[in-house]
């Protein structure tokens, strides 16, 4: 009687599960913070440095300029605040001295080309090596209202040289095609000779550009690396 007892009170304990349902073990609920409710992984950014160069300008300046482009792998969300570390060495391949930068946000699944210039310490660097990004926890927003690469047009429409400066302003515009407003825009202009990066430089529009409008932007430049508007590349992305 007392087995039947027991047997009874499982079954009872059973049915009640059964009809009130059971919840998923905690912690292996699915991260549906992102579209569509599916659980996305957080990927590491990527970077590739396309170009560098280094001189004395006629400023009287040591100057590095590179110019980079980094992915977003992840398709639920946007990266910003990653840390790309810099090292310029000697011609004998000795650390010269180090730096770093931060990526902006960049959207989901884009592409970003900029270009990064840096005023040396310690000389002319003979060549220069670099980190992937590296980010924290904050890095990773989900998807929301992000500016595109590819919604941003941008193009030189003049330049000019002052007599006695040593700098050629390089202006143009960059339009905003995106349905959201680019609150800040970086515009890099890439030098080339017979096809060839030859120098880099670049400016950081802080106004933001609303929704189908265009804002100007002037770069000034060495002018000891000649400016040929025929292979001048001109990238501006959100930053």
């Amino acid at each position: 009687m007392k087995h039947s007892l027991t047997a009874l009170l499982l079954t009872l304990a059973l049915f009640c599960c059964l009809l009130t349902g059971c919840g998923p073990t905690p912690g292996t609920e699915p991260d549906d913070s992102n579209s569509g409710g599916v659980s996305a992984p957080k990927l590491q950014p990527s970077i590739v440095m396309e170009s560098f160069s280094a001189y004395h300008d006629a400023a009287g300046e040591d100057v590095a300029r590179y110019v980079f482009r980094a992915t977003n792998p992840n398709t639920a969300y946007s990266v910003s605040r990653a840390r790309v570390d810099l090292t310029l060495k000697d011609a004998a391949g000795n650390v010269q001295e180090t730096t770093y930068f931060m990526l902006q946000t960049i959207a989901p699944g884009d592409t970003v080309r900029f270009a990064y210039t840096y005023k040396c310490k310690k000389g002319v660097p003979a060549s220069a090596a670099y980190t992937q990004p590296s980010t924290t926890a904050s890095s990773f927003q989900p998807s929301a209202e992000n500016v595109r690469s590819s919604d941003l047009h941008a193009v030189v429409t003049g330049h000019s040289t002052t007599s006695g400066l040593n700098y050629t302003v390089i202006s143009g515009t960059v339009r905003n095609l995106s349905k959201y407003t680019c609150n800040r825009t970086r515009v890099s202009v890439i030098l080339k000779k017979n096809g060839k990066v030859v120098s880099s430089d670049f400016v950081l529009l802080t106004t933001p550009i609303p929704s189908g409008k265009e804002s100007s932007f002037f770069i000034s430049h060495a002018s000891d690396i000649g400016f040929d508007p025929a292979e001048t590349e001109v990238v501006a992305i959100p930053w």
